[in-house]
């Protein structure tokens, strides 16, 4: 299933600097009432958002995949891959 934000935001980034905050707000809202809706909450569910050619993003606007209904695999560390924490300002 997809969630697709109001207006023109080609990525995760471009979606949490240009959006207004009711907006981001609203989108995570509905992200959560979609994976609900969908009887994903108890067994839980994954959430995707593809953005540039290195993530084989198709369609040039920010969406979130929310996956879920049946037993993911693992999303593990493989070569290449960059993984971390990041400090985030208050």
């Amino acid at each position: 299933m997809l969630v697709v934000p109001k207006g023109e935001y080609v990525s995760a980034a471009d979606f949490a600097a240009a959006a207004p905050p009711e907006l981001i707000v609203g989108f995570w809202r509905a992200v959560g009432r979609t994976a609900s809706t969908l009887g994903l909450g108890e067994s839980g569910y994954r959430l995707v958002a593809n953005h540039g050619s290195d993530a084989n993003q198709e369609v040039f606007h920010f969406h979130v995949h929310v996956i879920g209904g049946s037993k993911l695999g693992s999303v593990s560390a493989r070569e290449g891959c960059q993984h971390g924490q990041a400090s985030l300002p208050e």
